[in-house]
């Protein structure tokens, strides 16, 4: 127990007023100090004012606000002896018949203390009478404060500390939510009361009631604002199944209730009363129904686009206009492509020289289908250039989605995103899509989705599209109306999404037979191609959920794990898939029949049956293109059918496995 002191009723400003005001100067001096030895070099100037604030949070809840509790537990006074304080600190701060851990011949907190402590929180309740003693409201709200929001600010500066940025905001929004309402909770009881424990003194009432009270709201309310949008791509789960449509993404019930409502399935065990072994219902459209905004009966829906600042395309359009796509004129723009079109292309060379001294660095490693090694090296030269704001993917889906994934990897180290400009050479629209595939250590596909890592500025230029080797560009060609026809007949894509793959597929069907004799020699059919090619993808918005299809799902399952491009798996998929989607799917089949007066072929008038039909045309094509490889073909022997089964299913076993497997044999 502390011994007793009777002071008196404080001056407006004494030494221990200007002491602590010091006090306070020297916590966040010490906060700012501890967070330049601990902080990344890189950080952002965000991410060290919420470095510096929690920990000055934490400083302030551990000694000044911890001093305070101290003070209310073990400072007191005998009521015998209170007549001998000033008339201010005699209220017991409790209602009638209620005494501060039951003691009823005493009374608790800072005024009745002698220890320096105990005189700063006597120095405070001259401008707020509660905090010299035992207020109830403000005890429970401080060992709120003291026990939990501290530590959390602990921890908060510690994933800081450790790059771990969107950990860190999520809990920052956290604390600053309880810091908000606690403030509210220690005020807005006083003012419905008519403040009788609030000093109307101007340094009091200015100094430590206004400033150092509401620093710790408008501090808070700014790291909401900034945690929205660092938070937003992970605001709900919805979103997440909308942005996240490669099976590889989803693992577990998503992929699996993908894969199944791509074929058309919603399978079930049966019921005990049931005579039937295995019953299956083509019910997947209803059951989508439930998930979507977009419905085809009646036709309803919500279309949300994504954001694109830009789309350039034709002739010399890079040329033209690529400078003015950089964010600032101090812009330092990186280079991300593949070793081919370093070494064996003039291309790189050409957008170096167009980007000058807004050049940062190129990084020409990037492999087939984005392996993480090379990903992880190119992240790693991004993050020792602080100035580098840009990134230029020129190349096919590996190197657009690796720039994808260094933006992502960037603001997860260092709070920041990456403006990303995109010069497509291929079919494959990877520039489409907020998300970014790559392929791990142990060679599977994997992935992020965010809509900050969407690509900002397009360049659909034939000069660049030229380049490509004609058996790339007629497989991405084949991608793209995979994209297409899959996007067709997606259960939860709007009709305005549909009316751009139905010309997109139109397009592609009519002009890769023309490409295949005249690749590179016709500017104007590259360009029109590299538009249909986005008209397979580009207009899928922000809303368009699950799997995108089986053959996407079949794509993942042969692609990286057997050296496929993905090109190449969609003209070995897609002809096969769309038939077993007729037979299988009616809602699927309309939606597929409507391509039939579009490949100028007469309806039947019989849904499946021109569904069908129009398998029978991607076979065609694919064969046309040049496009005839089997599995065999490609050395990849039957011992594998149920493994690429499973991939590609997530199941081992049921109706939608037995299918999917049959397809697969189909291959060979």
């Amino acid at each position: 127990m502390e011994k007793t002191s009777s002071p008196e009723a404080p001056a407006i400003f004494t030494l221990t007023s200007a002491l602590s005001l010091l006090a306070t100067l020297v916590l966040l001096g010490a906060a700012y100090w501890v967070s330049t030895l601990y902080l990344p070099r890189n950080a952002s100037g965000k991410i060290r004012v919420l470095a510096v604030w929690h920990l000055f949070d934490v400083l302030i809840h551990t000694f000044l606000e911890g001093s305070y509790l101290y003070s209310c537990f073990f400072a007191y006074s005998p009521l015998a002896s209170i007549s001998s304080f000033p008339a201010h600190q005699r209220d017991a701060m409790t209602a009638p018949g209620v005494y501060f851990m039951g003691q009823k011949d005493r009374l608790y907190g800072a005024f009745y203390g002698t220890t320096i402590m105990s005189k700063l929180w006597q120095e405070y309740a001259a401008a707020d009478k509660r905090w010299g003693g035992s207020d109830l409201t403000v005890i429970s709200l401080e060992l709120l404060t003291v026990g939990v929001m501290g530590p959390l600010a602990l921890y908060v500066f510690t994933l800081l500390a450790r790059a771990k940025y969107r950990q860190a905001w999520f809990w920052a929004c956290v604390i600053a939510t309880g810091e908000i309402y606690g403030g509210w909770m220690t005020f807005c009881p006083e003012w419905l009361s008519g403040s009788p424990n609030l000093s109307g003194e101007w340094f009091h009432l200015w100094i430590y009631l206004f400033f150092f009270n509401t620093i710790w709201v408008w501090i808070p309310f700014w790291i909401l604002y900034q945690g929205y949008f660092v938070l937003q791509p992970y605001r709900n789960l919805q979103f997440l199944a909308a942005a996240i449509y490669r099976p590889e993404l989803h693992p577990g019930r998503g992929a699996m209730t993908s894969v199944a409502s791509a074929l058309g399935f919603f399978s079930r065990k049966p019921h005990p009363s049931s005579n039937h072994s295995n019953q299956y219902f083509l019910c997947t459209h209803n059951f989508s129904r439930t998930m979507t905004e977009s419905t085809n009966q009646p036709l309803f829906g919500l279309y949300q686009p994504r954001p694109l600042q830009a789309l350039y395309y034709g002739t010399e359009c890079v040329k033209k206009h690529l400078l003015s796509c950089l964010p600032s004129e101090q812009s330092k723009a990186f280079i991300l492509t593949g070793s081919s079109l370093a070494n064996k292309t003039p291309l790189i060379k050409e957008v170096e020289s167009l980007l000058g001294d807004r050049h940062a660095s190129t990084f020409s490693d990037i492999k087939q289908h984005a392996p993480v090694a090379e990903l992880d090296k190119a992240t790693e030269l991004v993050l020792k250039d602080d100035k580098i704001d840009t990134i230029i993917s020129v190349g096919g889906g590996s190197p657009i989605d690796s720039a994808k994934a260094i933006s992502y990897r960037l603001h997860e180290k260092n709070g920041r995103w990456l403006h990303h400009i995109s010069i497509p050479t291929t079919l494959s629209v990877a520039e489409c899509t907020q998300l970014a595939g790559y392929t791990t250590e142990d060679g599977v596909k994997t992935g992020i989705a965010a809509p900050e890592i969407a690509v900002n500025v397009i360049f659909y230029d034939p000069h660049f599209g030229a380049q490509t080797p004609s058996k790339l560009w007629l497989g991405t060609g084949c991608r793209a109306l995979d994209h297409a026809i899959e996007t067709l007949y997606n259960p939860t894509a709007t009709e305005i999404t549909k009316a751009a793959t139905l010309q997109a597929a139109k397009t592609l069907f009519e002009l890769l037979p023309q490409a295949k004799q005249s690749h590179g020699k016709d500017d104007d059919l590259t360009t029109k191609l590299f538009l249909a090619a986005y008209g397979s993808l580009g207009f899928i918005g922000l809303n368009l959920k699950g799997g995108l299809g089986l053959s996407h799902a079949l794509g993942y399952a042969l692609g990286s794990p057997y050296g496929i491009p993905h090109g190449e798996t969609s003209a070995l998929t897609l002809g096969h898939v769309v038939k077993l989607k007729a037979q299988t799917d009616k809602d699927a089949a309309v939606q597929i029949a409507r391509l039939i007066p579009l490949l100028g072929l007469q309806a039947s008038g019989d849904s499946q049956k021109d569904a069908t039909l129009v398998g029978d045309k991607v076979l065609d094509l694919v064969k046309e293109l040049g496009f005839t490889e089997t599995l065999s073909d490609r050395k990849i022997g039957k011992d594998q059918v149920d493994i690429i089964t499973e991939r590609a299913t997530k199941q081992k076993e049921g109706t939608v496995y037995d299918a999917v497997k049959k397809l697969v044999e189909n291959l060979y």
